[in-house]
């Protein structure tokens, strides 16, 4: 933004450094961010978990955590 004319294509990406983020992790960190350990898993838990309670999961407030 401060040089528009140095730039003629941009990309911006999402991504966690998991190592980094692991080696500060806490349960505090853990509960969270739960949701982040889903990424690594293989058998698709995180579907299975969303679908037991989809509005709970795409409303989720700290009301209504459980």
């Amino acid at each position: 933004m401060d040089h528009p004319q140095a730039v003629c294509r941009v990309i911006l990406m999402d991504g966690i450094p998991m190592g980094e983020a692991l080696g500060r992790c806490d349960a505090r960190f853990a509960a969270a961010r739960y949701h982040w350990f889903f990424f690594g898993q293989t058998q698709r838990p995180a579907e299975r978990f969303i679908n037991a309670d989809p509005n709970g999961w795409y409303t989720a407030t700290d009301e209504n955590a459980s």
